[in-house]
């Protein structure tokens, strides 16, 4: 026997609704846990804090958003664009360990069994340490780095902070030394 699908989806699916006119209590009731079975396609343990952080945004921006179209379609198109981010920003981090990795004759975790529980260790580590480098890095350095890992040139970095391209290029060096420093600390 297959179980009875929520039926408060087909009896909350407003169209065409600013933020502000949404009944936030029934929109987490209705698409809480189906979105965070969508997430969980992409990301696994971080599935609802990336739904919760949606309806956080769409709470704390809710008078100035519009959505246009049915409010499940802009909320799956969220989570989905969310999940690629963050799926990218740890491949960024991957690559960044690696280079830390390289900087401190470590090794490279490519190399190592990806499965080994050791290198999931070290990988986890070393990815929490950095996270936690980049929040303590000045407002304007975090800015530029995180933008920098979000894969955007410098050119695009300078353009949407209004900075010249030598301002991103010194502050990403900024930020690459500060976390050098620290993982050294660590080490």
């Amino acid at each position: 026997m297959r179980p009875q699908k929520n039926n408060n989806a087909d009896k909350y699916d407003p169209a065409n609704i600013a933020v502000k006119d949404i009944n936030f209590k029934l929109m987490n009731k209705t698409y809480f846990h189906p979105l965070c079975n969508y997430a969980k396609r992409f990301v696994n343990q971080e599935a609802e804090d990336i739904v919760q952080d949606i309806f956080t945004i769409l709470w704390e921006k809710r008078e100035t958003i519009y959505i246009v179209g049915k409010l499940s379609s802009y909320l799956h198109r969220s989570v989905h664009n969310v999940c690629l981010n963050y799926l990218k920003r740890k491949v960024l981090l991957r690559k960044f360990c690696e280079q830390l990795l390289s900087i401190y004759d470590i090794g490279d975790l490519t190399t190592h069994d990806n499965n080994d529980p050791l290198t999931m260790l070290i990988t986890h580590e070393m990815e929490c340490e950095i996270e936690k480098g980049i929040e303590e890095l000045p407002e304007q350095c975090r800015r530029v780095f995180e933008m920098w890992l979000d894969d955007l040139t410098y050119q695009e970095i300078a353009e949407k902070l209004d900075i010249i391209v030598g301002s991103v290029r010194k502050q990403i060096n900024i930020a690459r030394g500060k976390l050098r420093k620290s993982y050294g600390n660590i080490r």
